[in-house]
């Protein structure tokens, strides 16, 4: 960041007080950018089939973005050893899940209006496993780690598919 904006690392810090504040603004900006991408992805969903297409773009185009982008590895680790930047993370979590459980709940109607807490829950835990694998993922070779991708993607897919399943 600091060799973009053209100065040296301790100027880079007259702006920031510490490296936690490095770190929030950095994955702030990448949330926000996350969050647009996640309601774009999910915006043309209709049905299970278009809920699974979705959902596994998604999870693809991420595993991507930090696979040529190594750099988030830095900001995850930094945000895993910082409490209040571990409850951002989470709170994003929470945020990306909600935005899976709409669309979840938009697939199947008023039939699931009672599983609703369920259906929350459930997405906020697929997607925080979604960044857990991820991570894990970039940190192993590529071939096991597409693999990983791959497992994630077929075990989140029956997770999301369960509720309409009855």
């Amino acid at each position: 960041m600091a060799a973009r904006a053209g100065i040296s690392i301790g100027s880079l810090y007259q702006y920031f007080p510490d490296k936690s504040s490095l770190i929030r603004v950095l994955a702030e900006r990448i949330n926000l950018h996350s969050r647009g991408c996640i309601e774009e992805g999910l915006r043309e969903v209709h049905d299970l089939a278009s809920l699974r297409l979705a959902f596994s773009a998604l999870v693809d185009r991420y595993f991507e973005i930090v696979s040529a982008r190594p750099v988030m590895r830095d900001i995850w680790s930094g945000m895993q050893a910082d409490r209040q930047l571990l409850g951002l993370q989470i709170a994003e979590s929470r945020i990306a899940g909600g935005m899976l459980a709409e669309a979840m709940r938009k697939v199947h109607g008023d039939a699931q209006r009672e599983r609703i807490a369920e259906i929350e829950q459930s997405a906020f835990l697929i997607w925080e496993l979604g960044e857990a694998t991820i991570r894990l993922a970039i940190g192993v070779a590529p071939a096991e780690g597409a693999a990983l991708v791959a497992a994630y993607k077929r075990m989140a897919l029956r997770e999301i598919a369960e509720p309409f399943e009855d």
